[in-house]
């Protein structure tokens, strides 16, 4: 997410409405992996206190439930996603540990002030992967916010983006942790050749990179930060763009909305998917449709389109979340919505240019 004093300010507004004193700390989040058994269970620190991100939001839920009944992807193995305004870390890394195949590198992103949130939850994920408990990973998540257990035997150390755009890791090793699975674990799905389904290089099987790294949107998608991921994910996989992009709860403050768009069109490339969920059940979508009369996200996704393209006109079929508004979920799953639910394409340069024309022209338009 972007690090700009305007937003900030407003976060702390925000938070002083959404939340109290007790709120802002909740218990750890008991995150289950994607395809993962319900006795898998990784806690996930939360803390509210200086920034939005700091707490499970519910449209990451409900597009990692979207995730494990494949509504946007049939197999993320040997894929190389982008949590973007990843908070917590809770859908990247359930993700990471994907069964019955994982992906082979997760890039989990947001501000840099949410970065010791987001290694502290790294390593917590990697001792229940090696086989910690999860009682033993809530002691140590908490040990580790009361500053009782200190340096690398917990906290994965930062990791800085220098301004040439290269990744420096400080104090041994944090860009460097892995997330395995036992192969033993899972059986890995093969078609009629005896091939594995779903790899496409990148990654060794079973084993997941996990990277957690600042993404400052106001780069606009070309400065270090994103240079410095975009190079780190060809070294590793030898992509230039992410395979899967997922933005969940991110289309928040309008002054951000451009930013975004064109962060998300840096790292992505023509076959990239983009799967953005809104939840219609925050506090003020009512208020600006009414003022407007329009959908509270519409401004969004009328610059999503100078970038991108989705639905009819990307050829996909009613039915299939290509841009699809899903009723309220349960309590048990999570709650929240309805969800609006939009799996993007980048659009070619040319493409892009018409349509940056086209949305110049219906500006024009409303002003009259």
């Amino acid at each position: 997410m972007a690090d700009s004093p305007e937003e900030d300010d407003d976060a702390v507004a925000s938070l002083e409405n959404l939340f109290d004193d007790e709120n802002q700390l909740p218990p750890p989040f008991p995150l289950r992996p994607l395809g993962a058994p319900s006795t898998m269970v990784i806690p996930l620190f939360q803390d509210a206190r200086d920034a939005l991100g700091g707490r499970v939001w519910k449209a990451s839920l409900f597009l990692k439930r979207c995730l494990e009944q494949e509504k946007i992807t049939p197999s993320l193995g040997g894929l190389a996603v982008l949590d973007v305004g990843a908070g917590i870390g809770a859908l990247g890394l359930a993700c990471a540990l994907a069964r019955p195949v994982p992906p082979a590198f997760v890039a989990l992103t947001d501000k840099q002030c949410l970065m010791p949130l987001l290694y502290r939850n790294v390593e917590v994920a990697r001792l229940v992967a090696d086989g910690a408990s999860p009682d033993d990973a809530v002691a140590i998540a908490a040990a580790a916010a009361a500053g009782k257990i200190s340096g690398a035997a917990v906290l994965a150390p930062p990791v800085e983006i220098t301004a040439m755009g290269k990744a420096v890791v400080g104090g041994g090793g944090g860009i460097d942790t892995y997330i395995k699975i036992k192969n033993e674990e899972r059986q890995v799905p093969r078609d009629e050749k005896g091939q594995e389904k779903g790899e496409k290089g990148g990654g060794q099987r079973g084993a997941c990179r996990v990277v957690a790294s600042p993404l400052d949107w106001l780069e606009h998608g070309n400065g270090p930060q994103s240079k410095a991921l975009l190079h780190l994910l060809h070294a590793e996989t030898g992509k230039r763009h992410f395979d899967l992009i997922l933005v969940a709860d991110c289309v928040y403050y309008p002054q951000l909305y451009r930013p975004l768009v064109e962060a998300l069109a840096g790292m992505a490339g023509e076959e990239t998917k983009v799967a953005i969920v809104n939840d219609d059940g925050r506090t003020d979508a009512a208020g600006v449709e009414k003022t407007t009369g329009r959908r509270w996200d519409e401004e969004f996704f009328d610059l999503l389109k100078e970038k991108f393209m989705w639905g009819k006109e990307e050829g996909g079929k009613e039915g299939k979340g290509e841009d699809r508004l899903y009723p309220e979920a349960k309590k048990e799953e999570g709650g929240g919505g309805p969800f609006r639910v939009v799996v993007a394409k980048r659009r070619r340069v040319e493409e892009e240019k018409e349509e940056e024309r086209r949305g110049m022209r219906g500006k024009g338009e409303r002003r009259e």
